[in-house]
C-alpha cells in the first residue's frame, strides 16, 4: 500500500494521534510518499522515519533535488508547481495521513483529493 503524508508547514510537533496512524501504516509495511518541505510536517515525519530506520520511503519534489531528504531515500521529481507535486503524490497513493492546522490550503486540497482515504489529524 502506498501512503501519502501531507501536512501544514506551521506544525512544529507531531500530535500523538498522527504518530499512532503513522505507526499503523509502518506496521503494514506501507510505502511512504512524502514531500520535501524543510519546515513543518514533511521534515518532522522524515525525522521519525529516519530514526526508525524505515526504508520504504520516496521523497517527492519539484526541480532538480529535494530541499529535505533526511533519510537519503529515493526521490521522485515532478515538473511544475508544488501543487502539481502534491496532486501527483496523492494520485499515486491508496491512502493518506494529513496533519493539518485547519488553514493550509495545500493540505486542504490533499484532504479533498483523497477524501475518505485520508486520515486527518488536527495539529
Amino acid at each position: 500500500m502506498k501512503v501519502c503524508i501531507s501536512g501544514s508547514r506551521s506544525i512544529r510537533t507531531l500530535p500523538a494521534a498522527a504518530l499512532a496512524h503513522l505507526d499503523e501504516f509502518l506496521s503494514q509495511g506501507a510505502e511512504i510518499l512524502i514531500g520535501d518541505e524543510p519546515y513543518g510536517v514533511d521534515t518532522r515525519v522524515q525525522r521519525v522515519l529516519a530514526a526508525r530506520g524505515y526504508r520504504a520511503v520516496t521523497v517527492w519534489h519539484r526541480g532538480t533535488s529535494p530541499r529535505s531528504n533526511v533519510g537519503g531515500w529515493p526521490t521522485r521529481a515532478i515538473a511544475g508547481s508544488y501543487t502539481d507535486r502534491d496532486r501527483a503524490m496523492c494520485s499515486a497513493s491508496e491512502a493518506g495521513l494529513a496533519v493539518w492546522d485547519g488553514r493550509s490550503p495545500g493540505t486542504g486540497r490533499n484532504i479533498r483529493q483523497l477524501g475518505d482515504r485520508m486520515r486527518v489529524v488536527r495539529g
